[in-house]
């Protein structure tokens, strides 16, 4: 009987603690996003598209080719950062916009479920609300190739071609659970996320401080995990029904990396079948993020296009 009152005695003061600390670490988050909330500008303008907010930063003129649109991956917390040198780069010949998906960066959350069709609908509002007519030269990576097809789908006569940068496929093999999810979510709503990035023990991959302090506030929100949760379901379906119909002669460029999936290559250079005027690149030393790693082969495969829809 005293041993057992011991043990109950010692998990009494261990879930206690566990209390305190979880009470603890949802305060320093909060307080954390308090701070960092208003601490920086957003560098675009921010456009309602029906009930909420998209921020997006545009660059250049289009001086009579079609305008770039640049659409961004999964868990990415600040795109206008991770597209600036392709921006800045492609805003010498044309206009070229990046923007944050709801959820993401300045824009506000939206209370619809996340898929690539929403998304693409909420894109194509956001051009149009903010006085970007098309035609437009998507440019997307990883997820976001996802949402560029749905967008050619949805509008393809606002589409003058498209980009895909190592991007997502319906025949990938990813997905999260429930549990995962959760689990996700709780890691940031405690502030884990955050104590374990401040500490070094997760790997971060924008350093800049601005993206860091955006991605420990969007990290795991309701729209981020909607895309997580609807990516190899509901997306995917989407998806694999576009892919099914294809997209004729319209302009494509696929740049694909290799990676540890042996069938990764297979099924990029399936992509690039999806158009009859197509292009098939494999990228060598490079991470899944070219748009970093190879500037140069990003900004002149964009360019080529713009060129070949010029002269057409």
């Amino acid at each position: 009987m005293t041993r057992t009152r011991s043990i109950l005695r010692k998990l009494k003061w261990f879930f206690l603690c566990l209390v305190v600390l979880v009470i603890a670490g949802i305060t320093y988050e909060q307080i954390s996003e308090h701070v960092t909330r208003n601490k920086y500008q957003p560098p675009g303008r921010q456009i309602d598209v029906g009930g909420y907010k998209l921020h997006m930063v545009e660059e250049g003129k289009s001086a009579g080719l079609p305008t770039v649109v640049l659409e961004s991956g999964l868990g990415v917390p600040n795109p206008s950062e991770d597209w600036s040198k392709v921006r800045s780069r492609l805003a010498q010949v044309t206009k070229v916009i990046s923007y944050d998906r709801a959820g993401y960066g300045w824009s506000d959350q939206a209370d619809s479920e996340r898929t690539a069709s929403a998304s693409a609908q909420d894109l194509h509002k956001l051009l149009q609300a903010s006085g970007n007519p098309g035609p437009y030269v998507l440019v997307a990576h990883s997820y976001g190739g996802f949402i560029a097809q749905m967008f050619a789908s949805l509008y393809p006569e606002d589409t003058a071609g498209l980009v895909m940068i190592d991007s997502s496929q319906v025949g990938q093999q990813l997905s999260f659970s429930e549990g995962q999810l959760l689990l996700m979510q709780a890691s940031r709503i405690t502030g884990v996320s955050r104590l374990a990035g401040t500490l070094g023990l997760v790997p971060m991959p924008d350093q800049d401080k601005v993206s860091k302090d955006l991605f420990y506030q969007m990290a795991f929100n309701r729209n981020h995990t909607s895309e997580l949760r609807n990516m190899m379901t509901k997306s995917k379906d989407q998806v694999q029904t576009v892919e099914s119909q294809g997209f004729g002669s319209l302009p494509l460029a696929v740049l694909a990396v290799p990676n540890e999936y042996a069938d990764w290559l297979d099924m990029q250079k399936k992509m690039s079948g999806l158009s009859t005027n197509s292009t098939y690149h494999v990228v060598q030393n490079s991470t899944h993020f070219v748009q970093k790693d190879q500037l140069d082969l990003v900004v002149d495969t964009a360019l080529n296009m713009l060129k070949e829809i010029g002269t057409n």
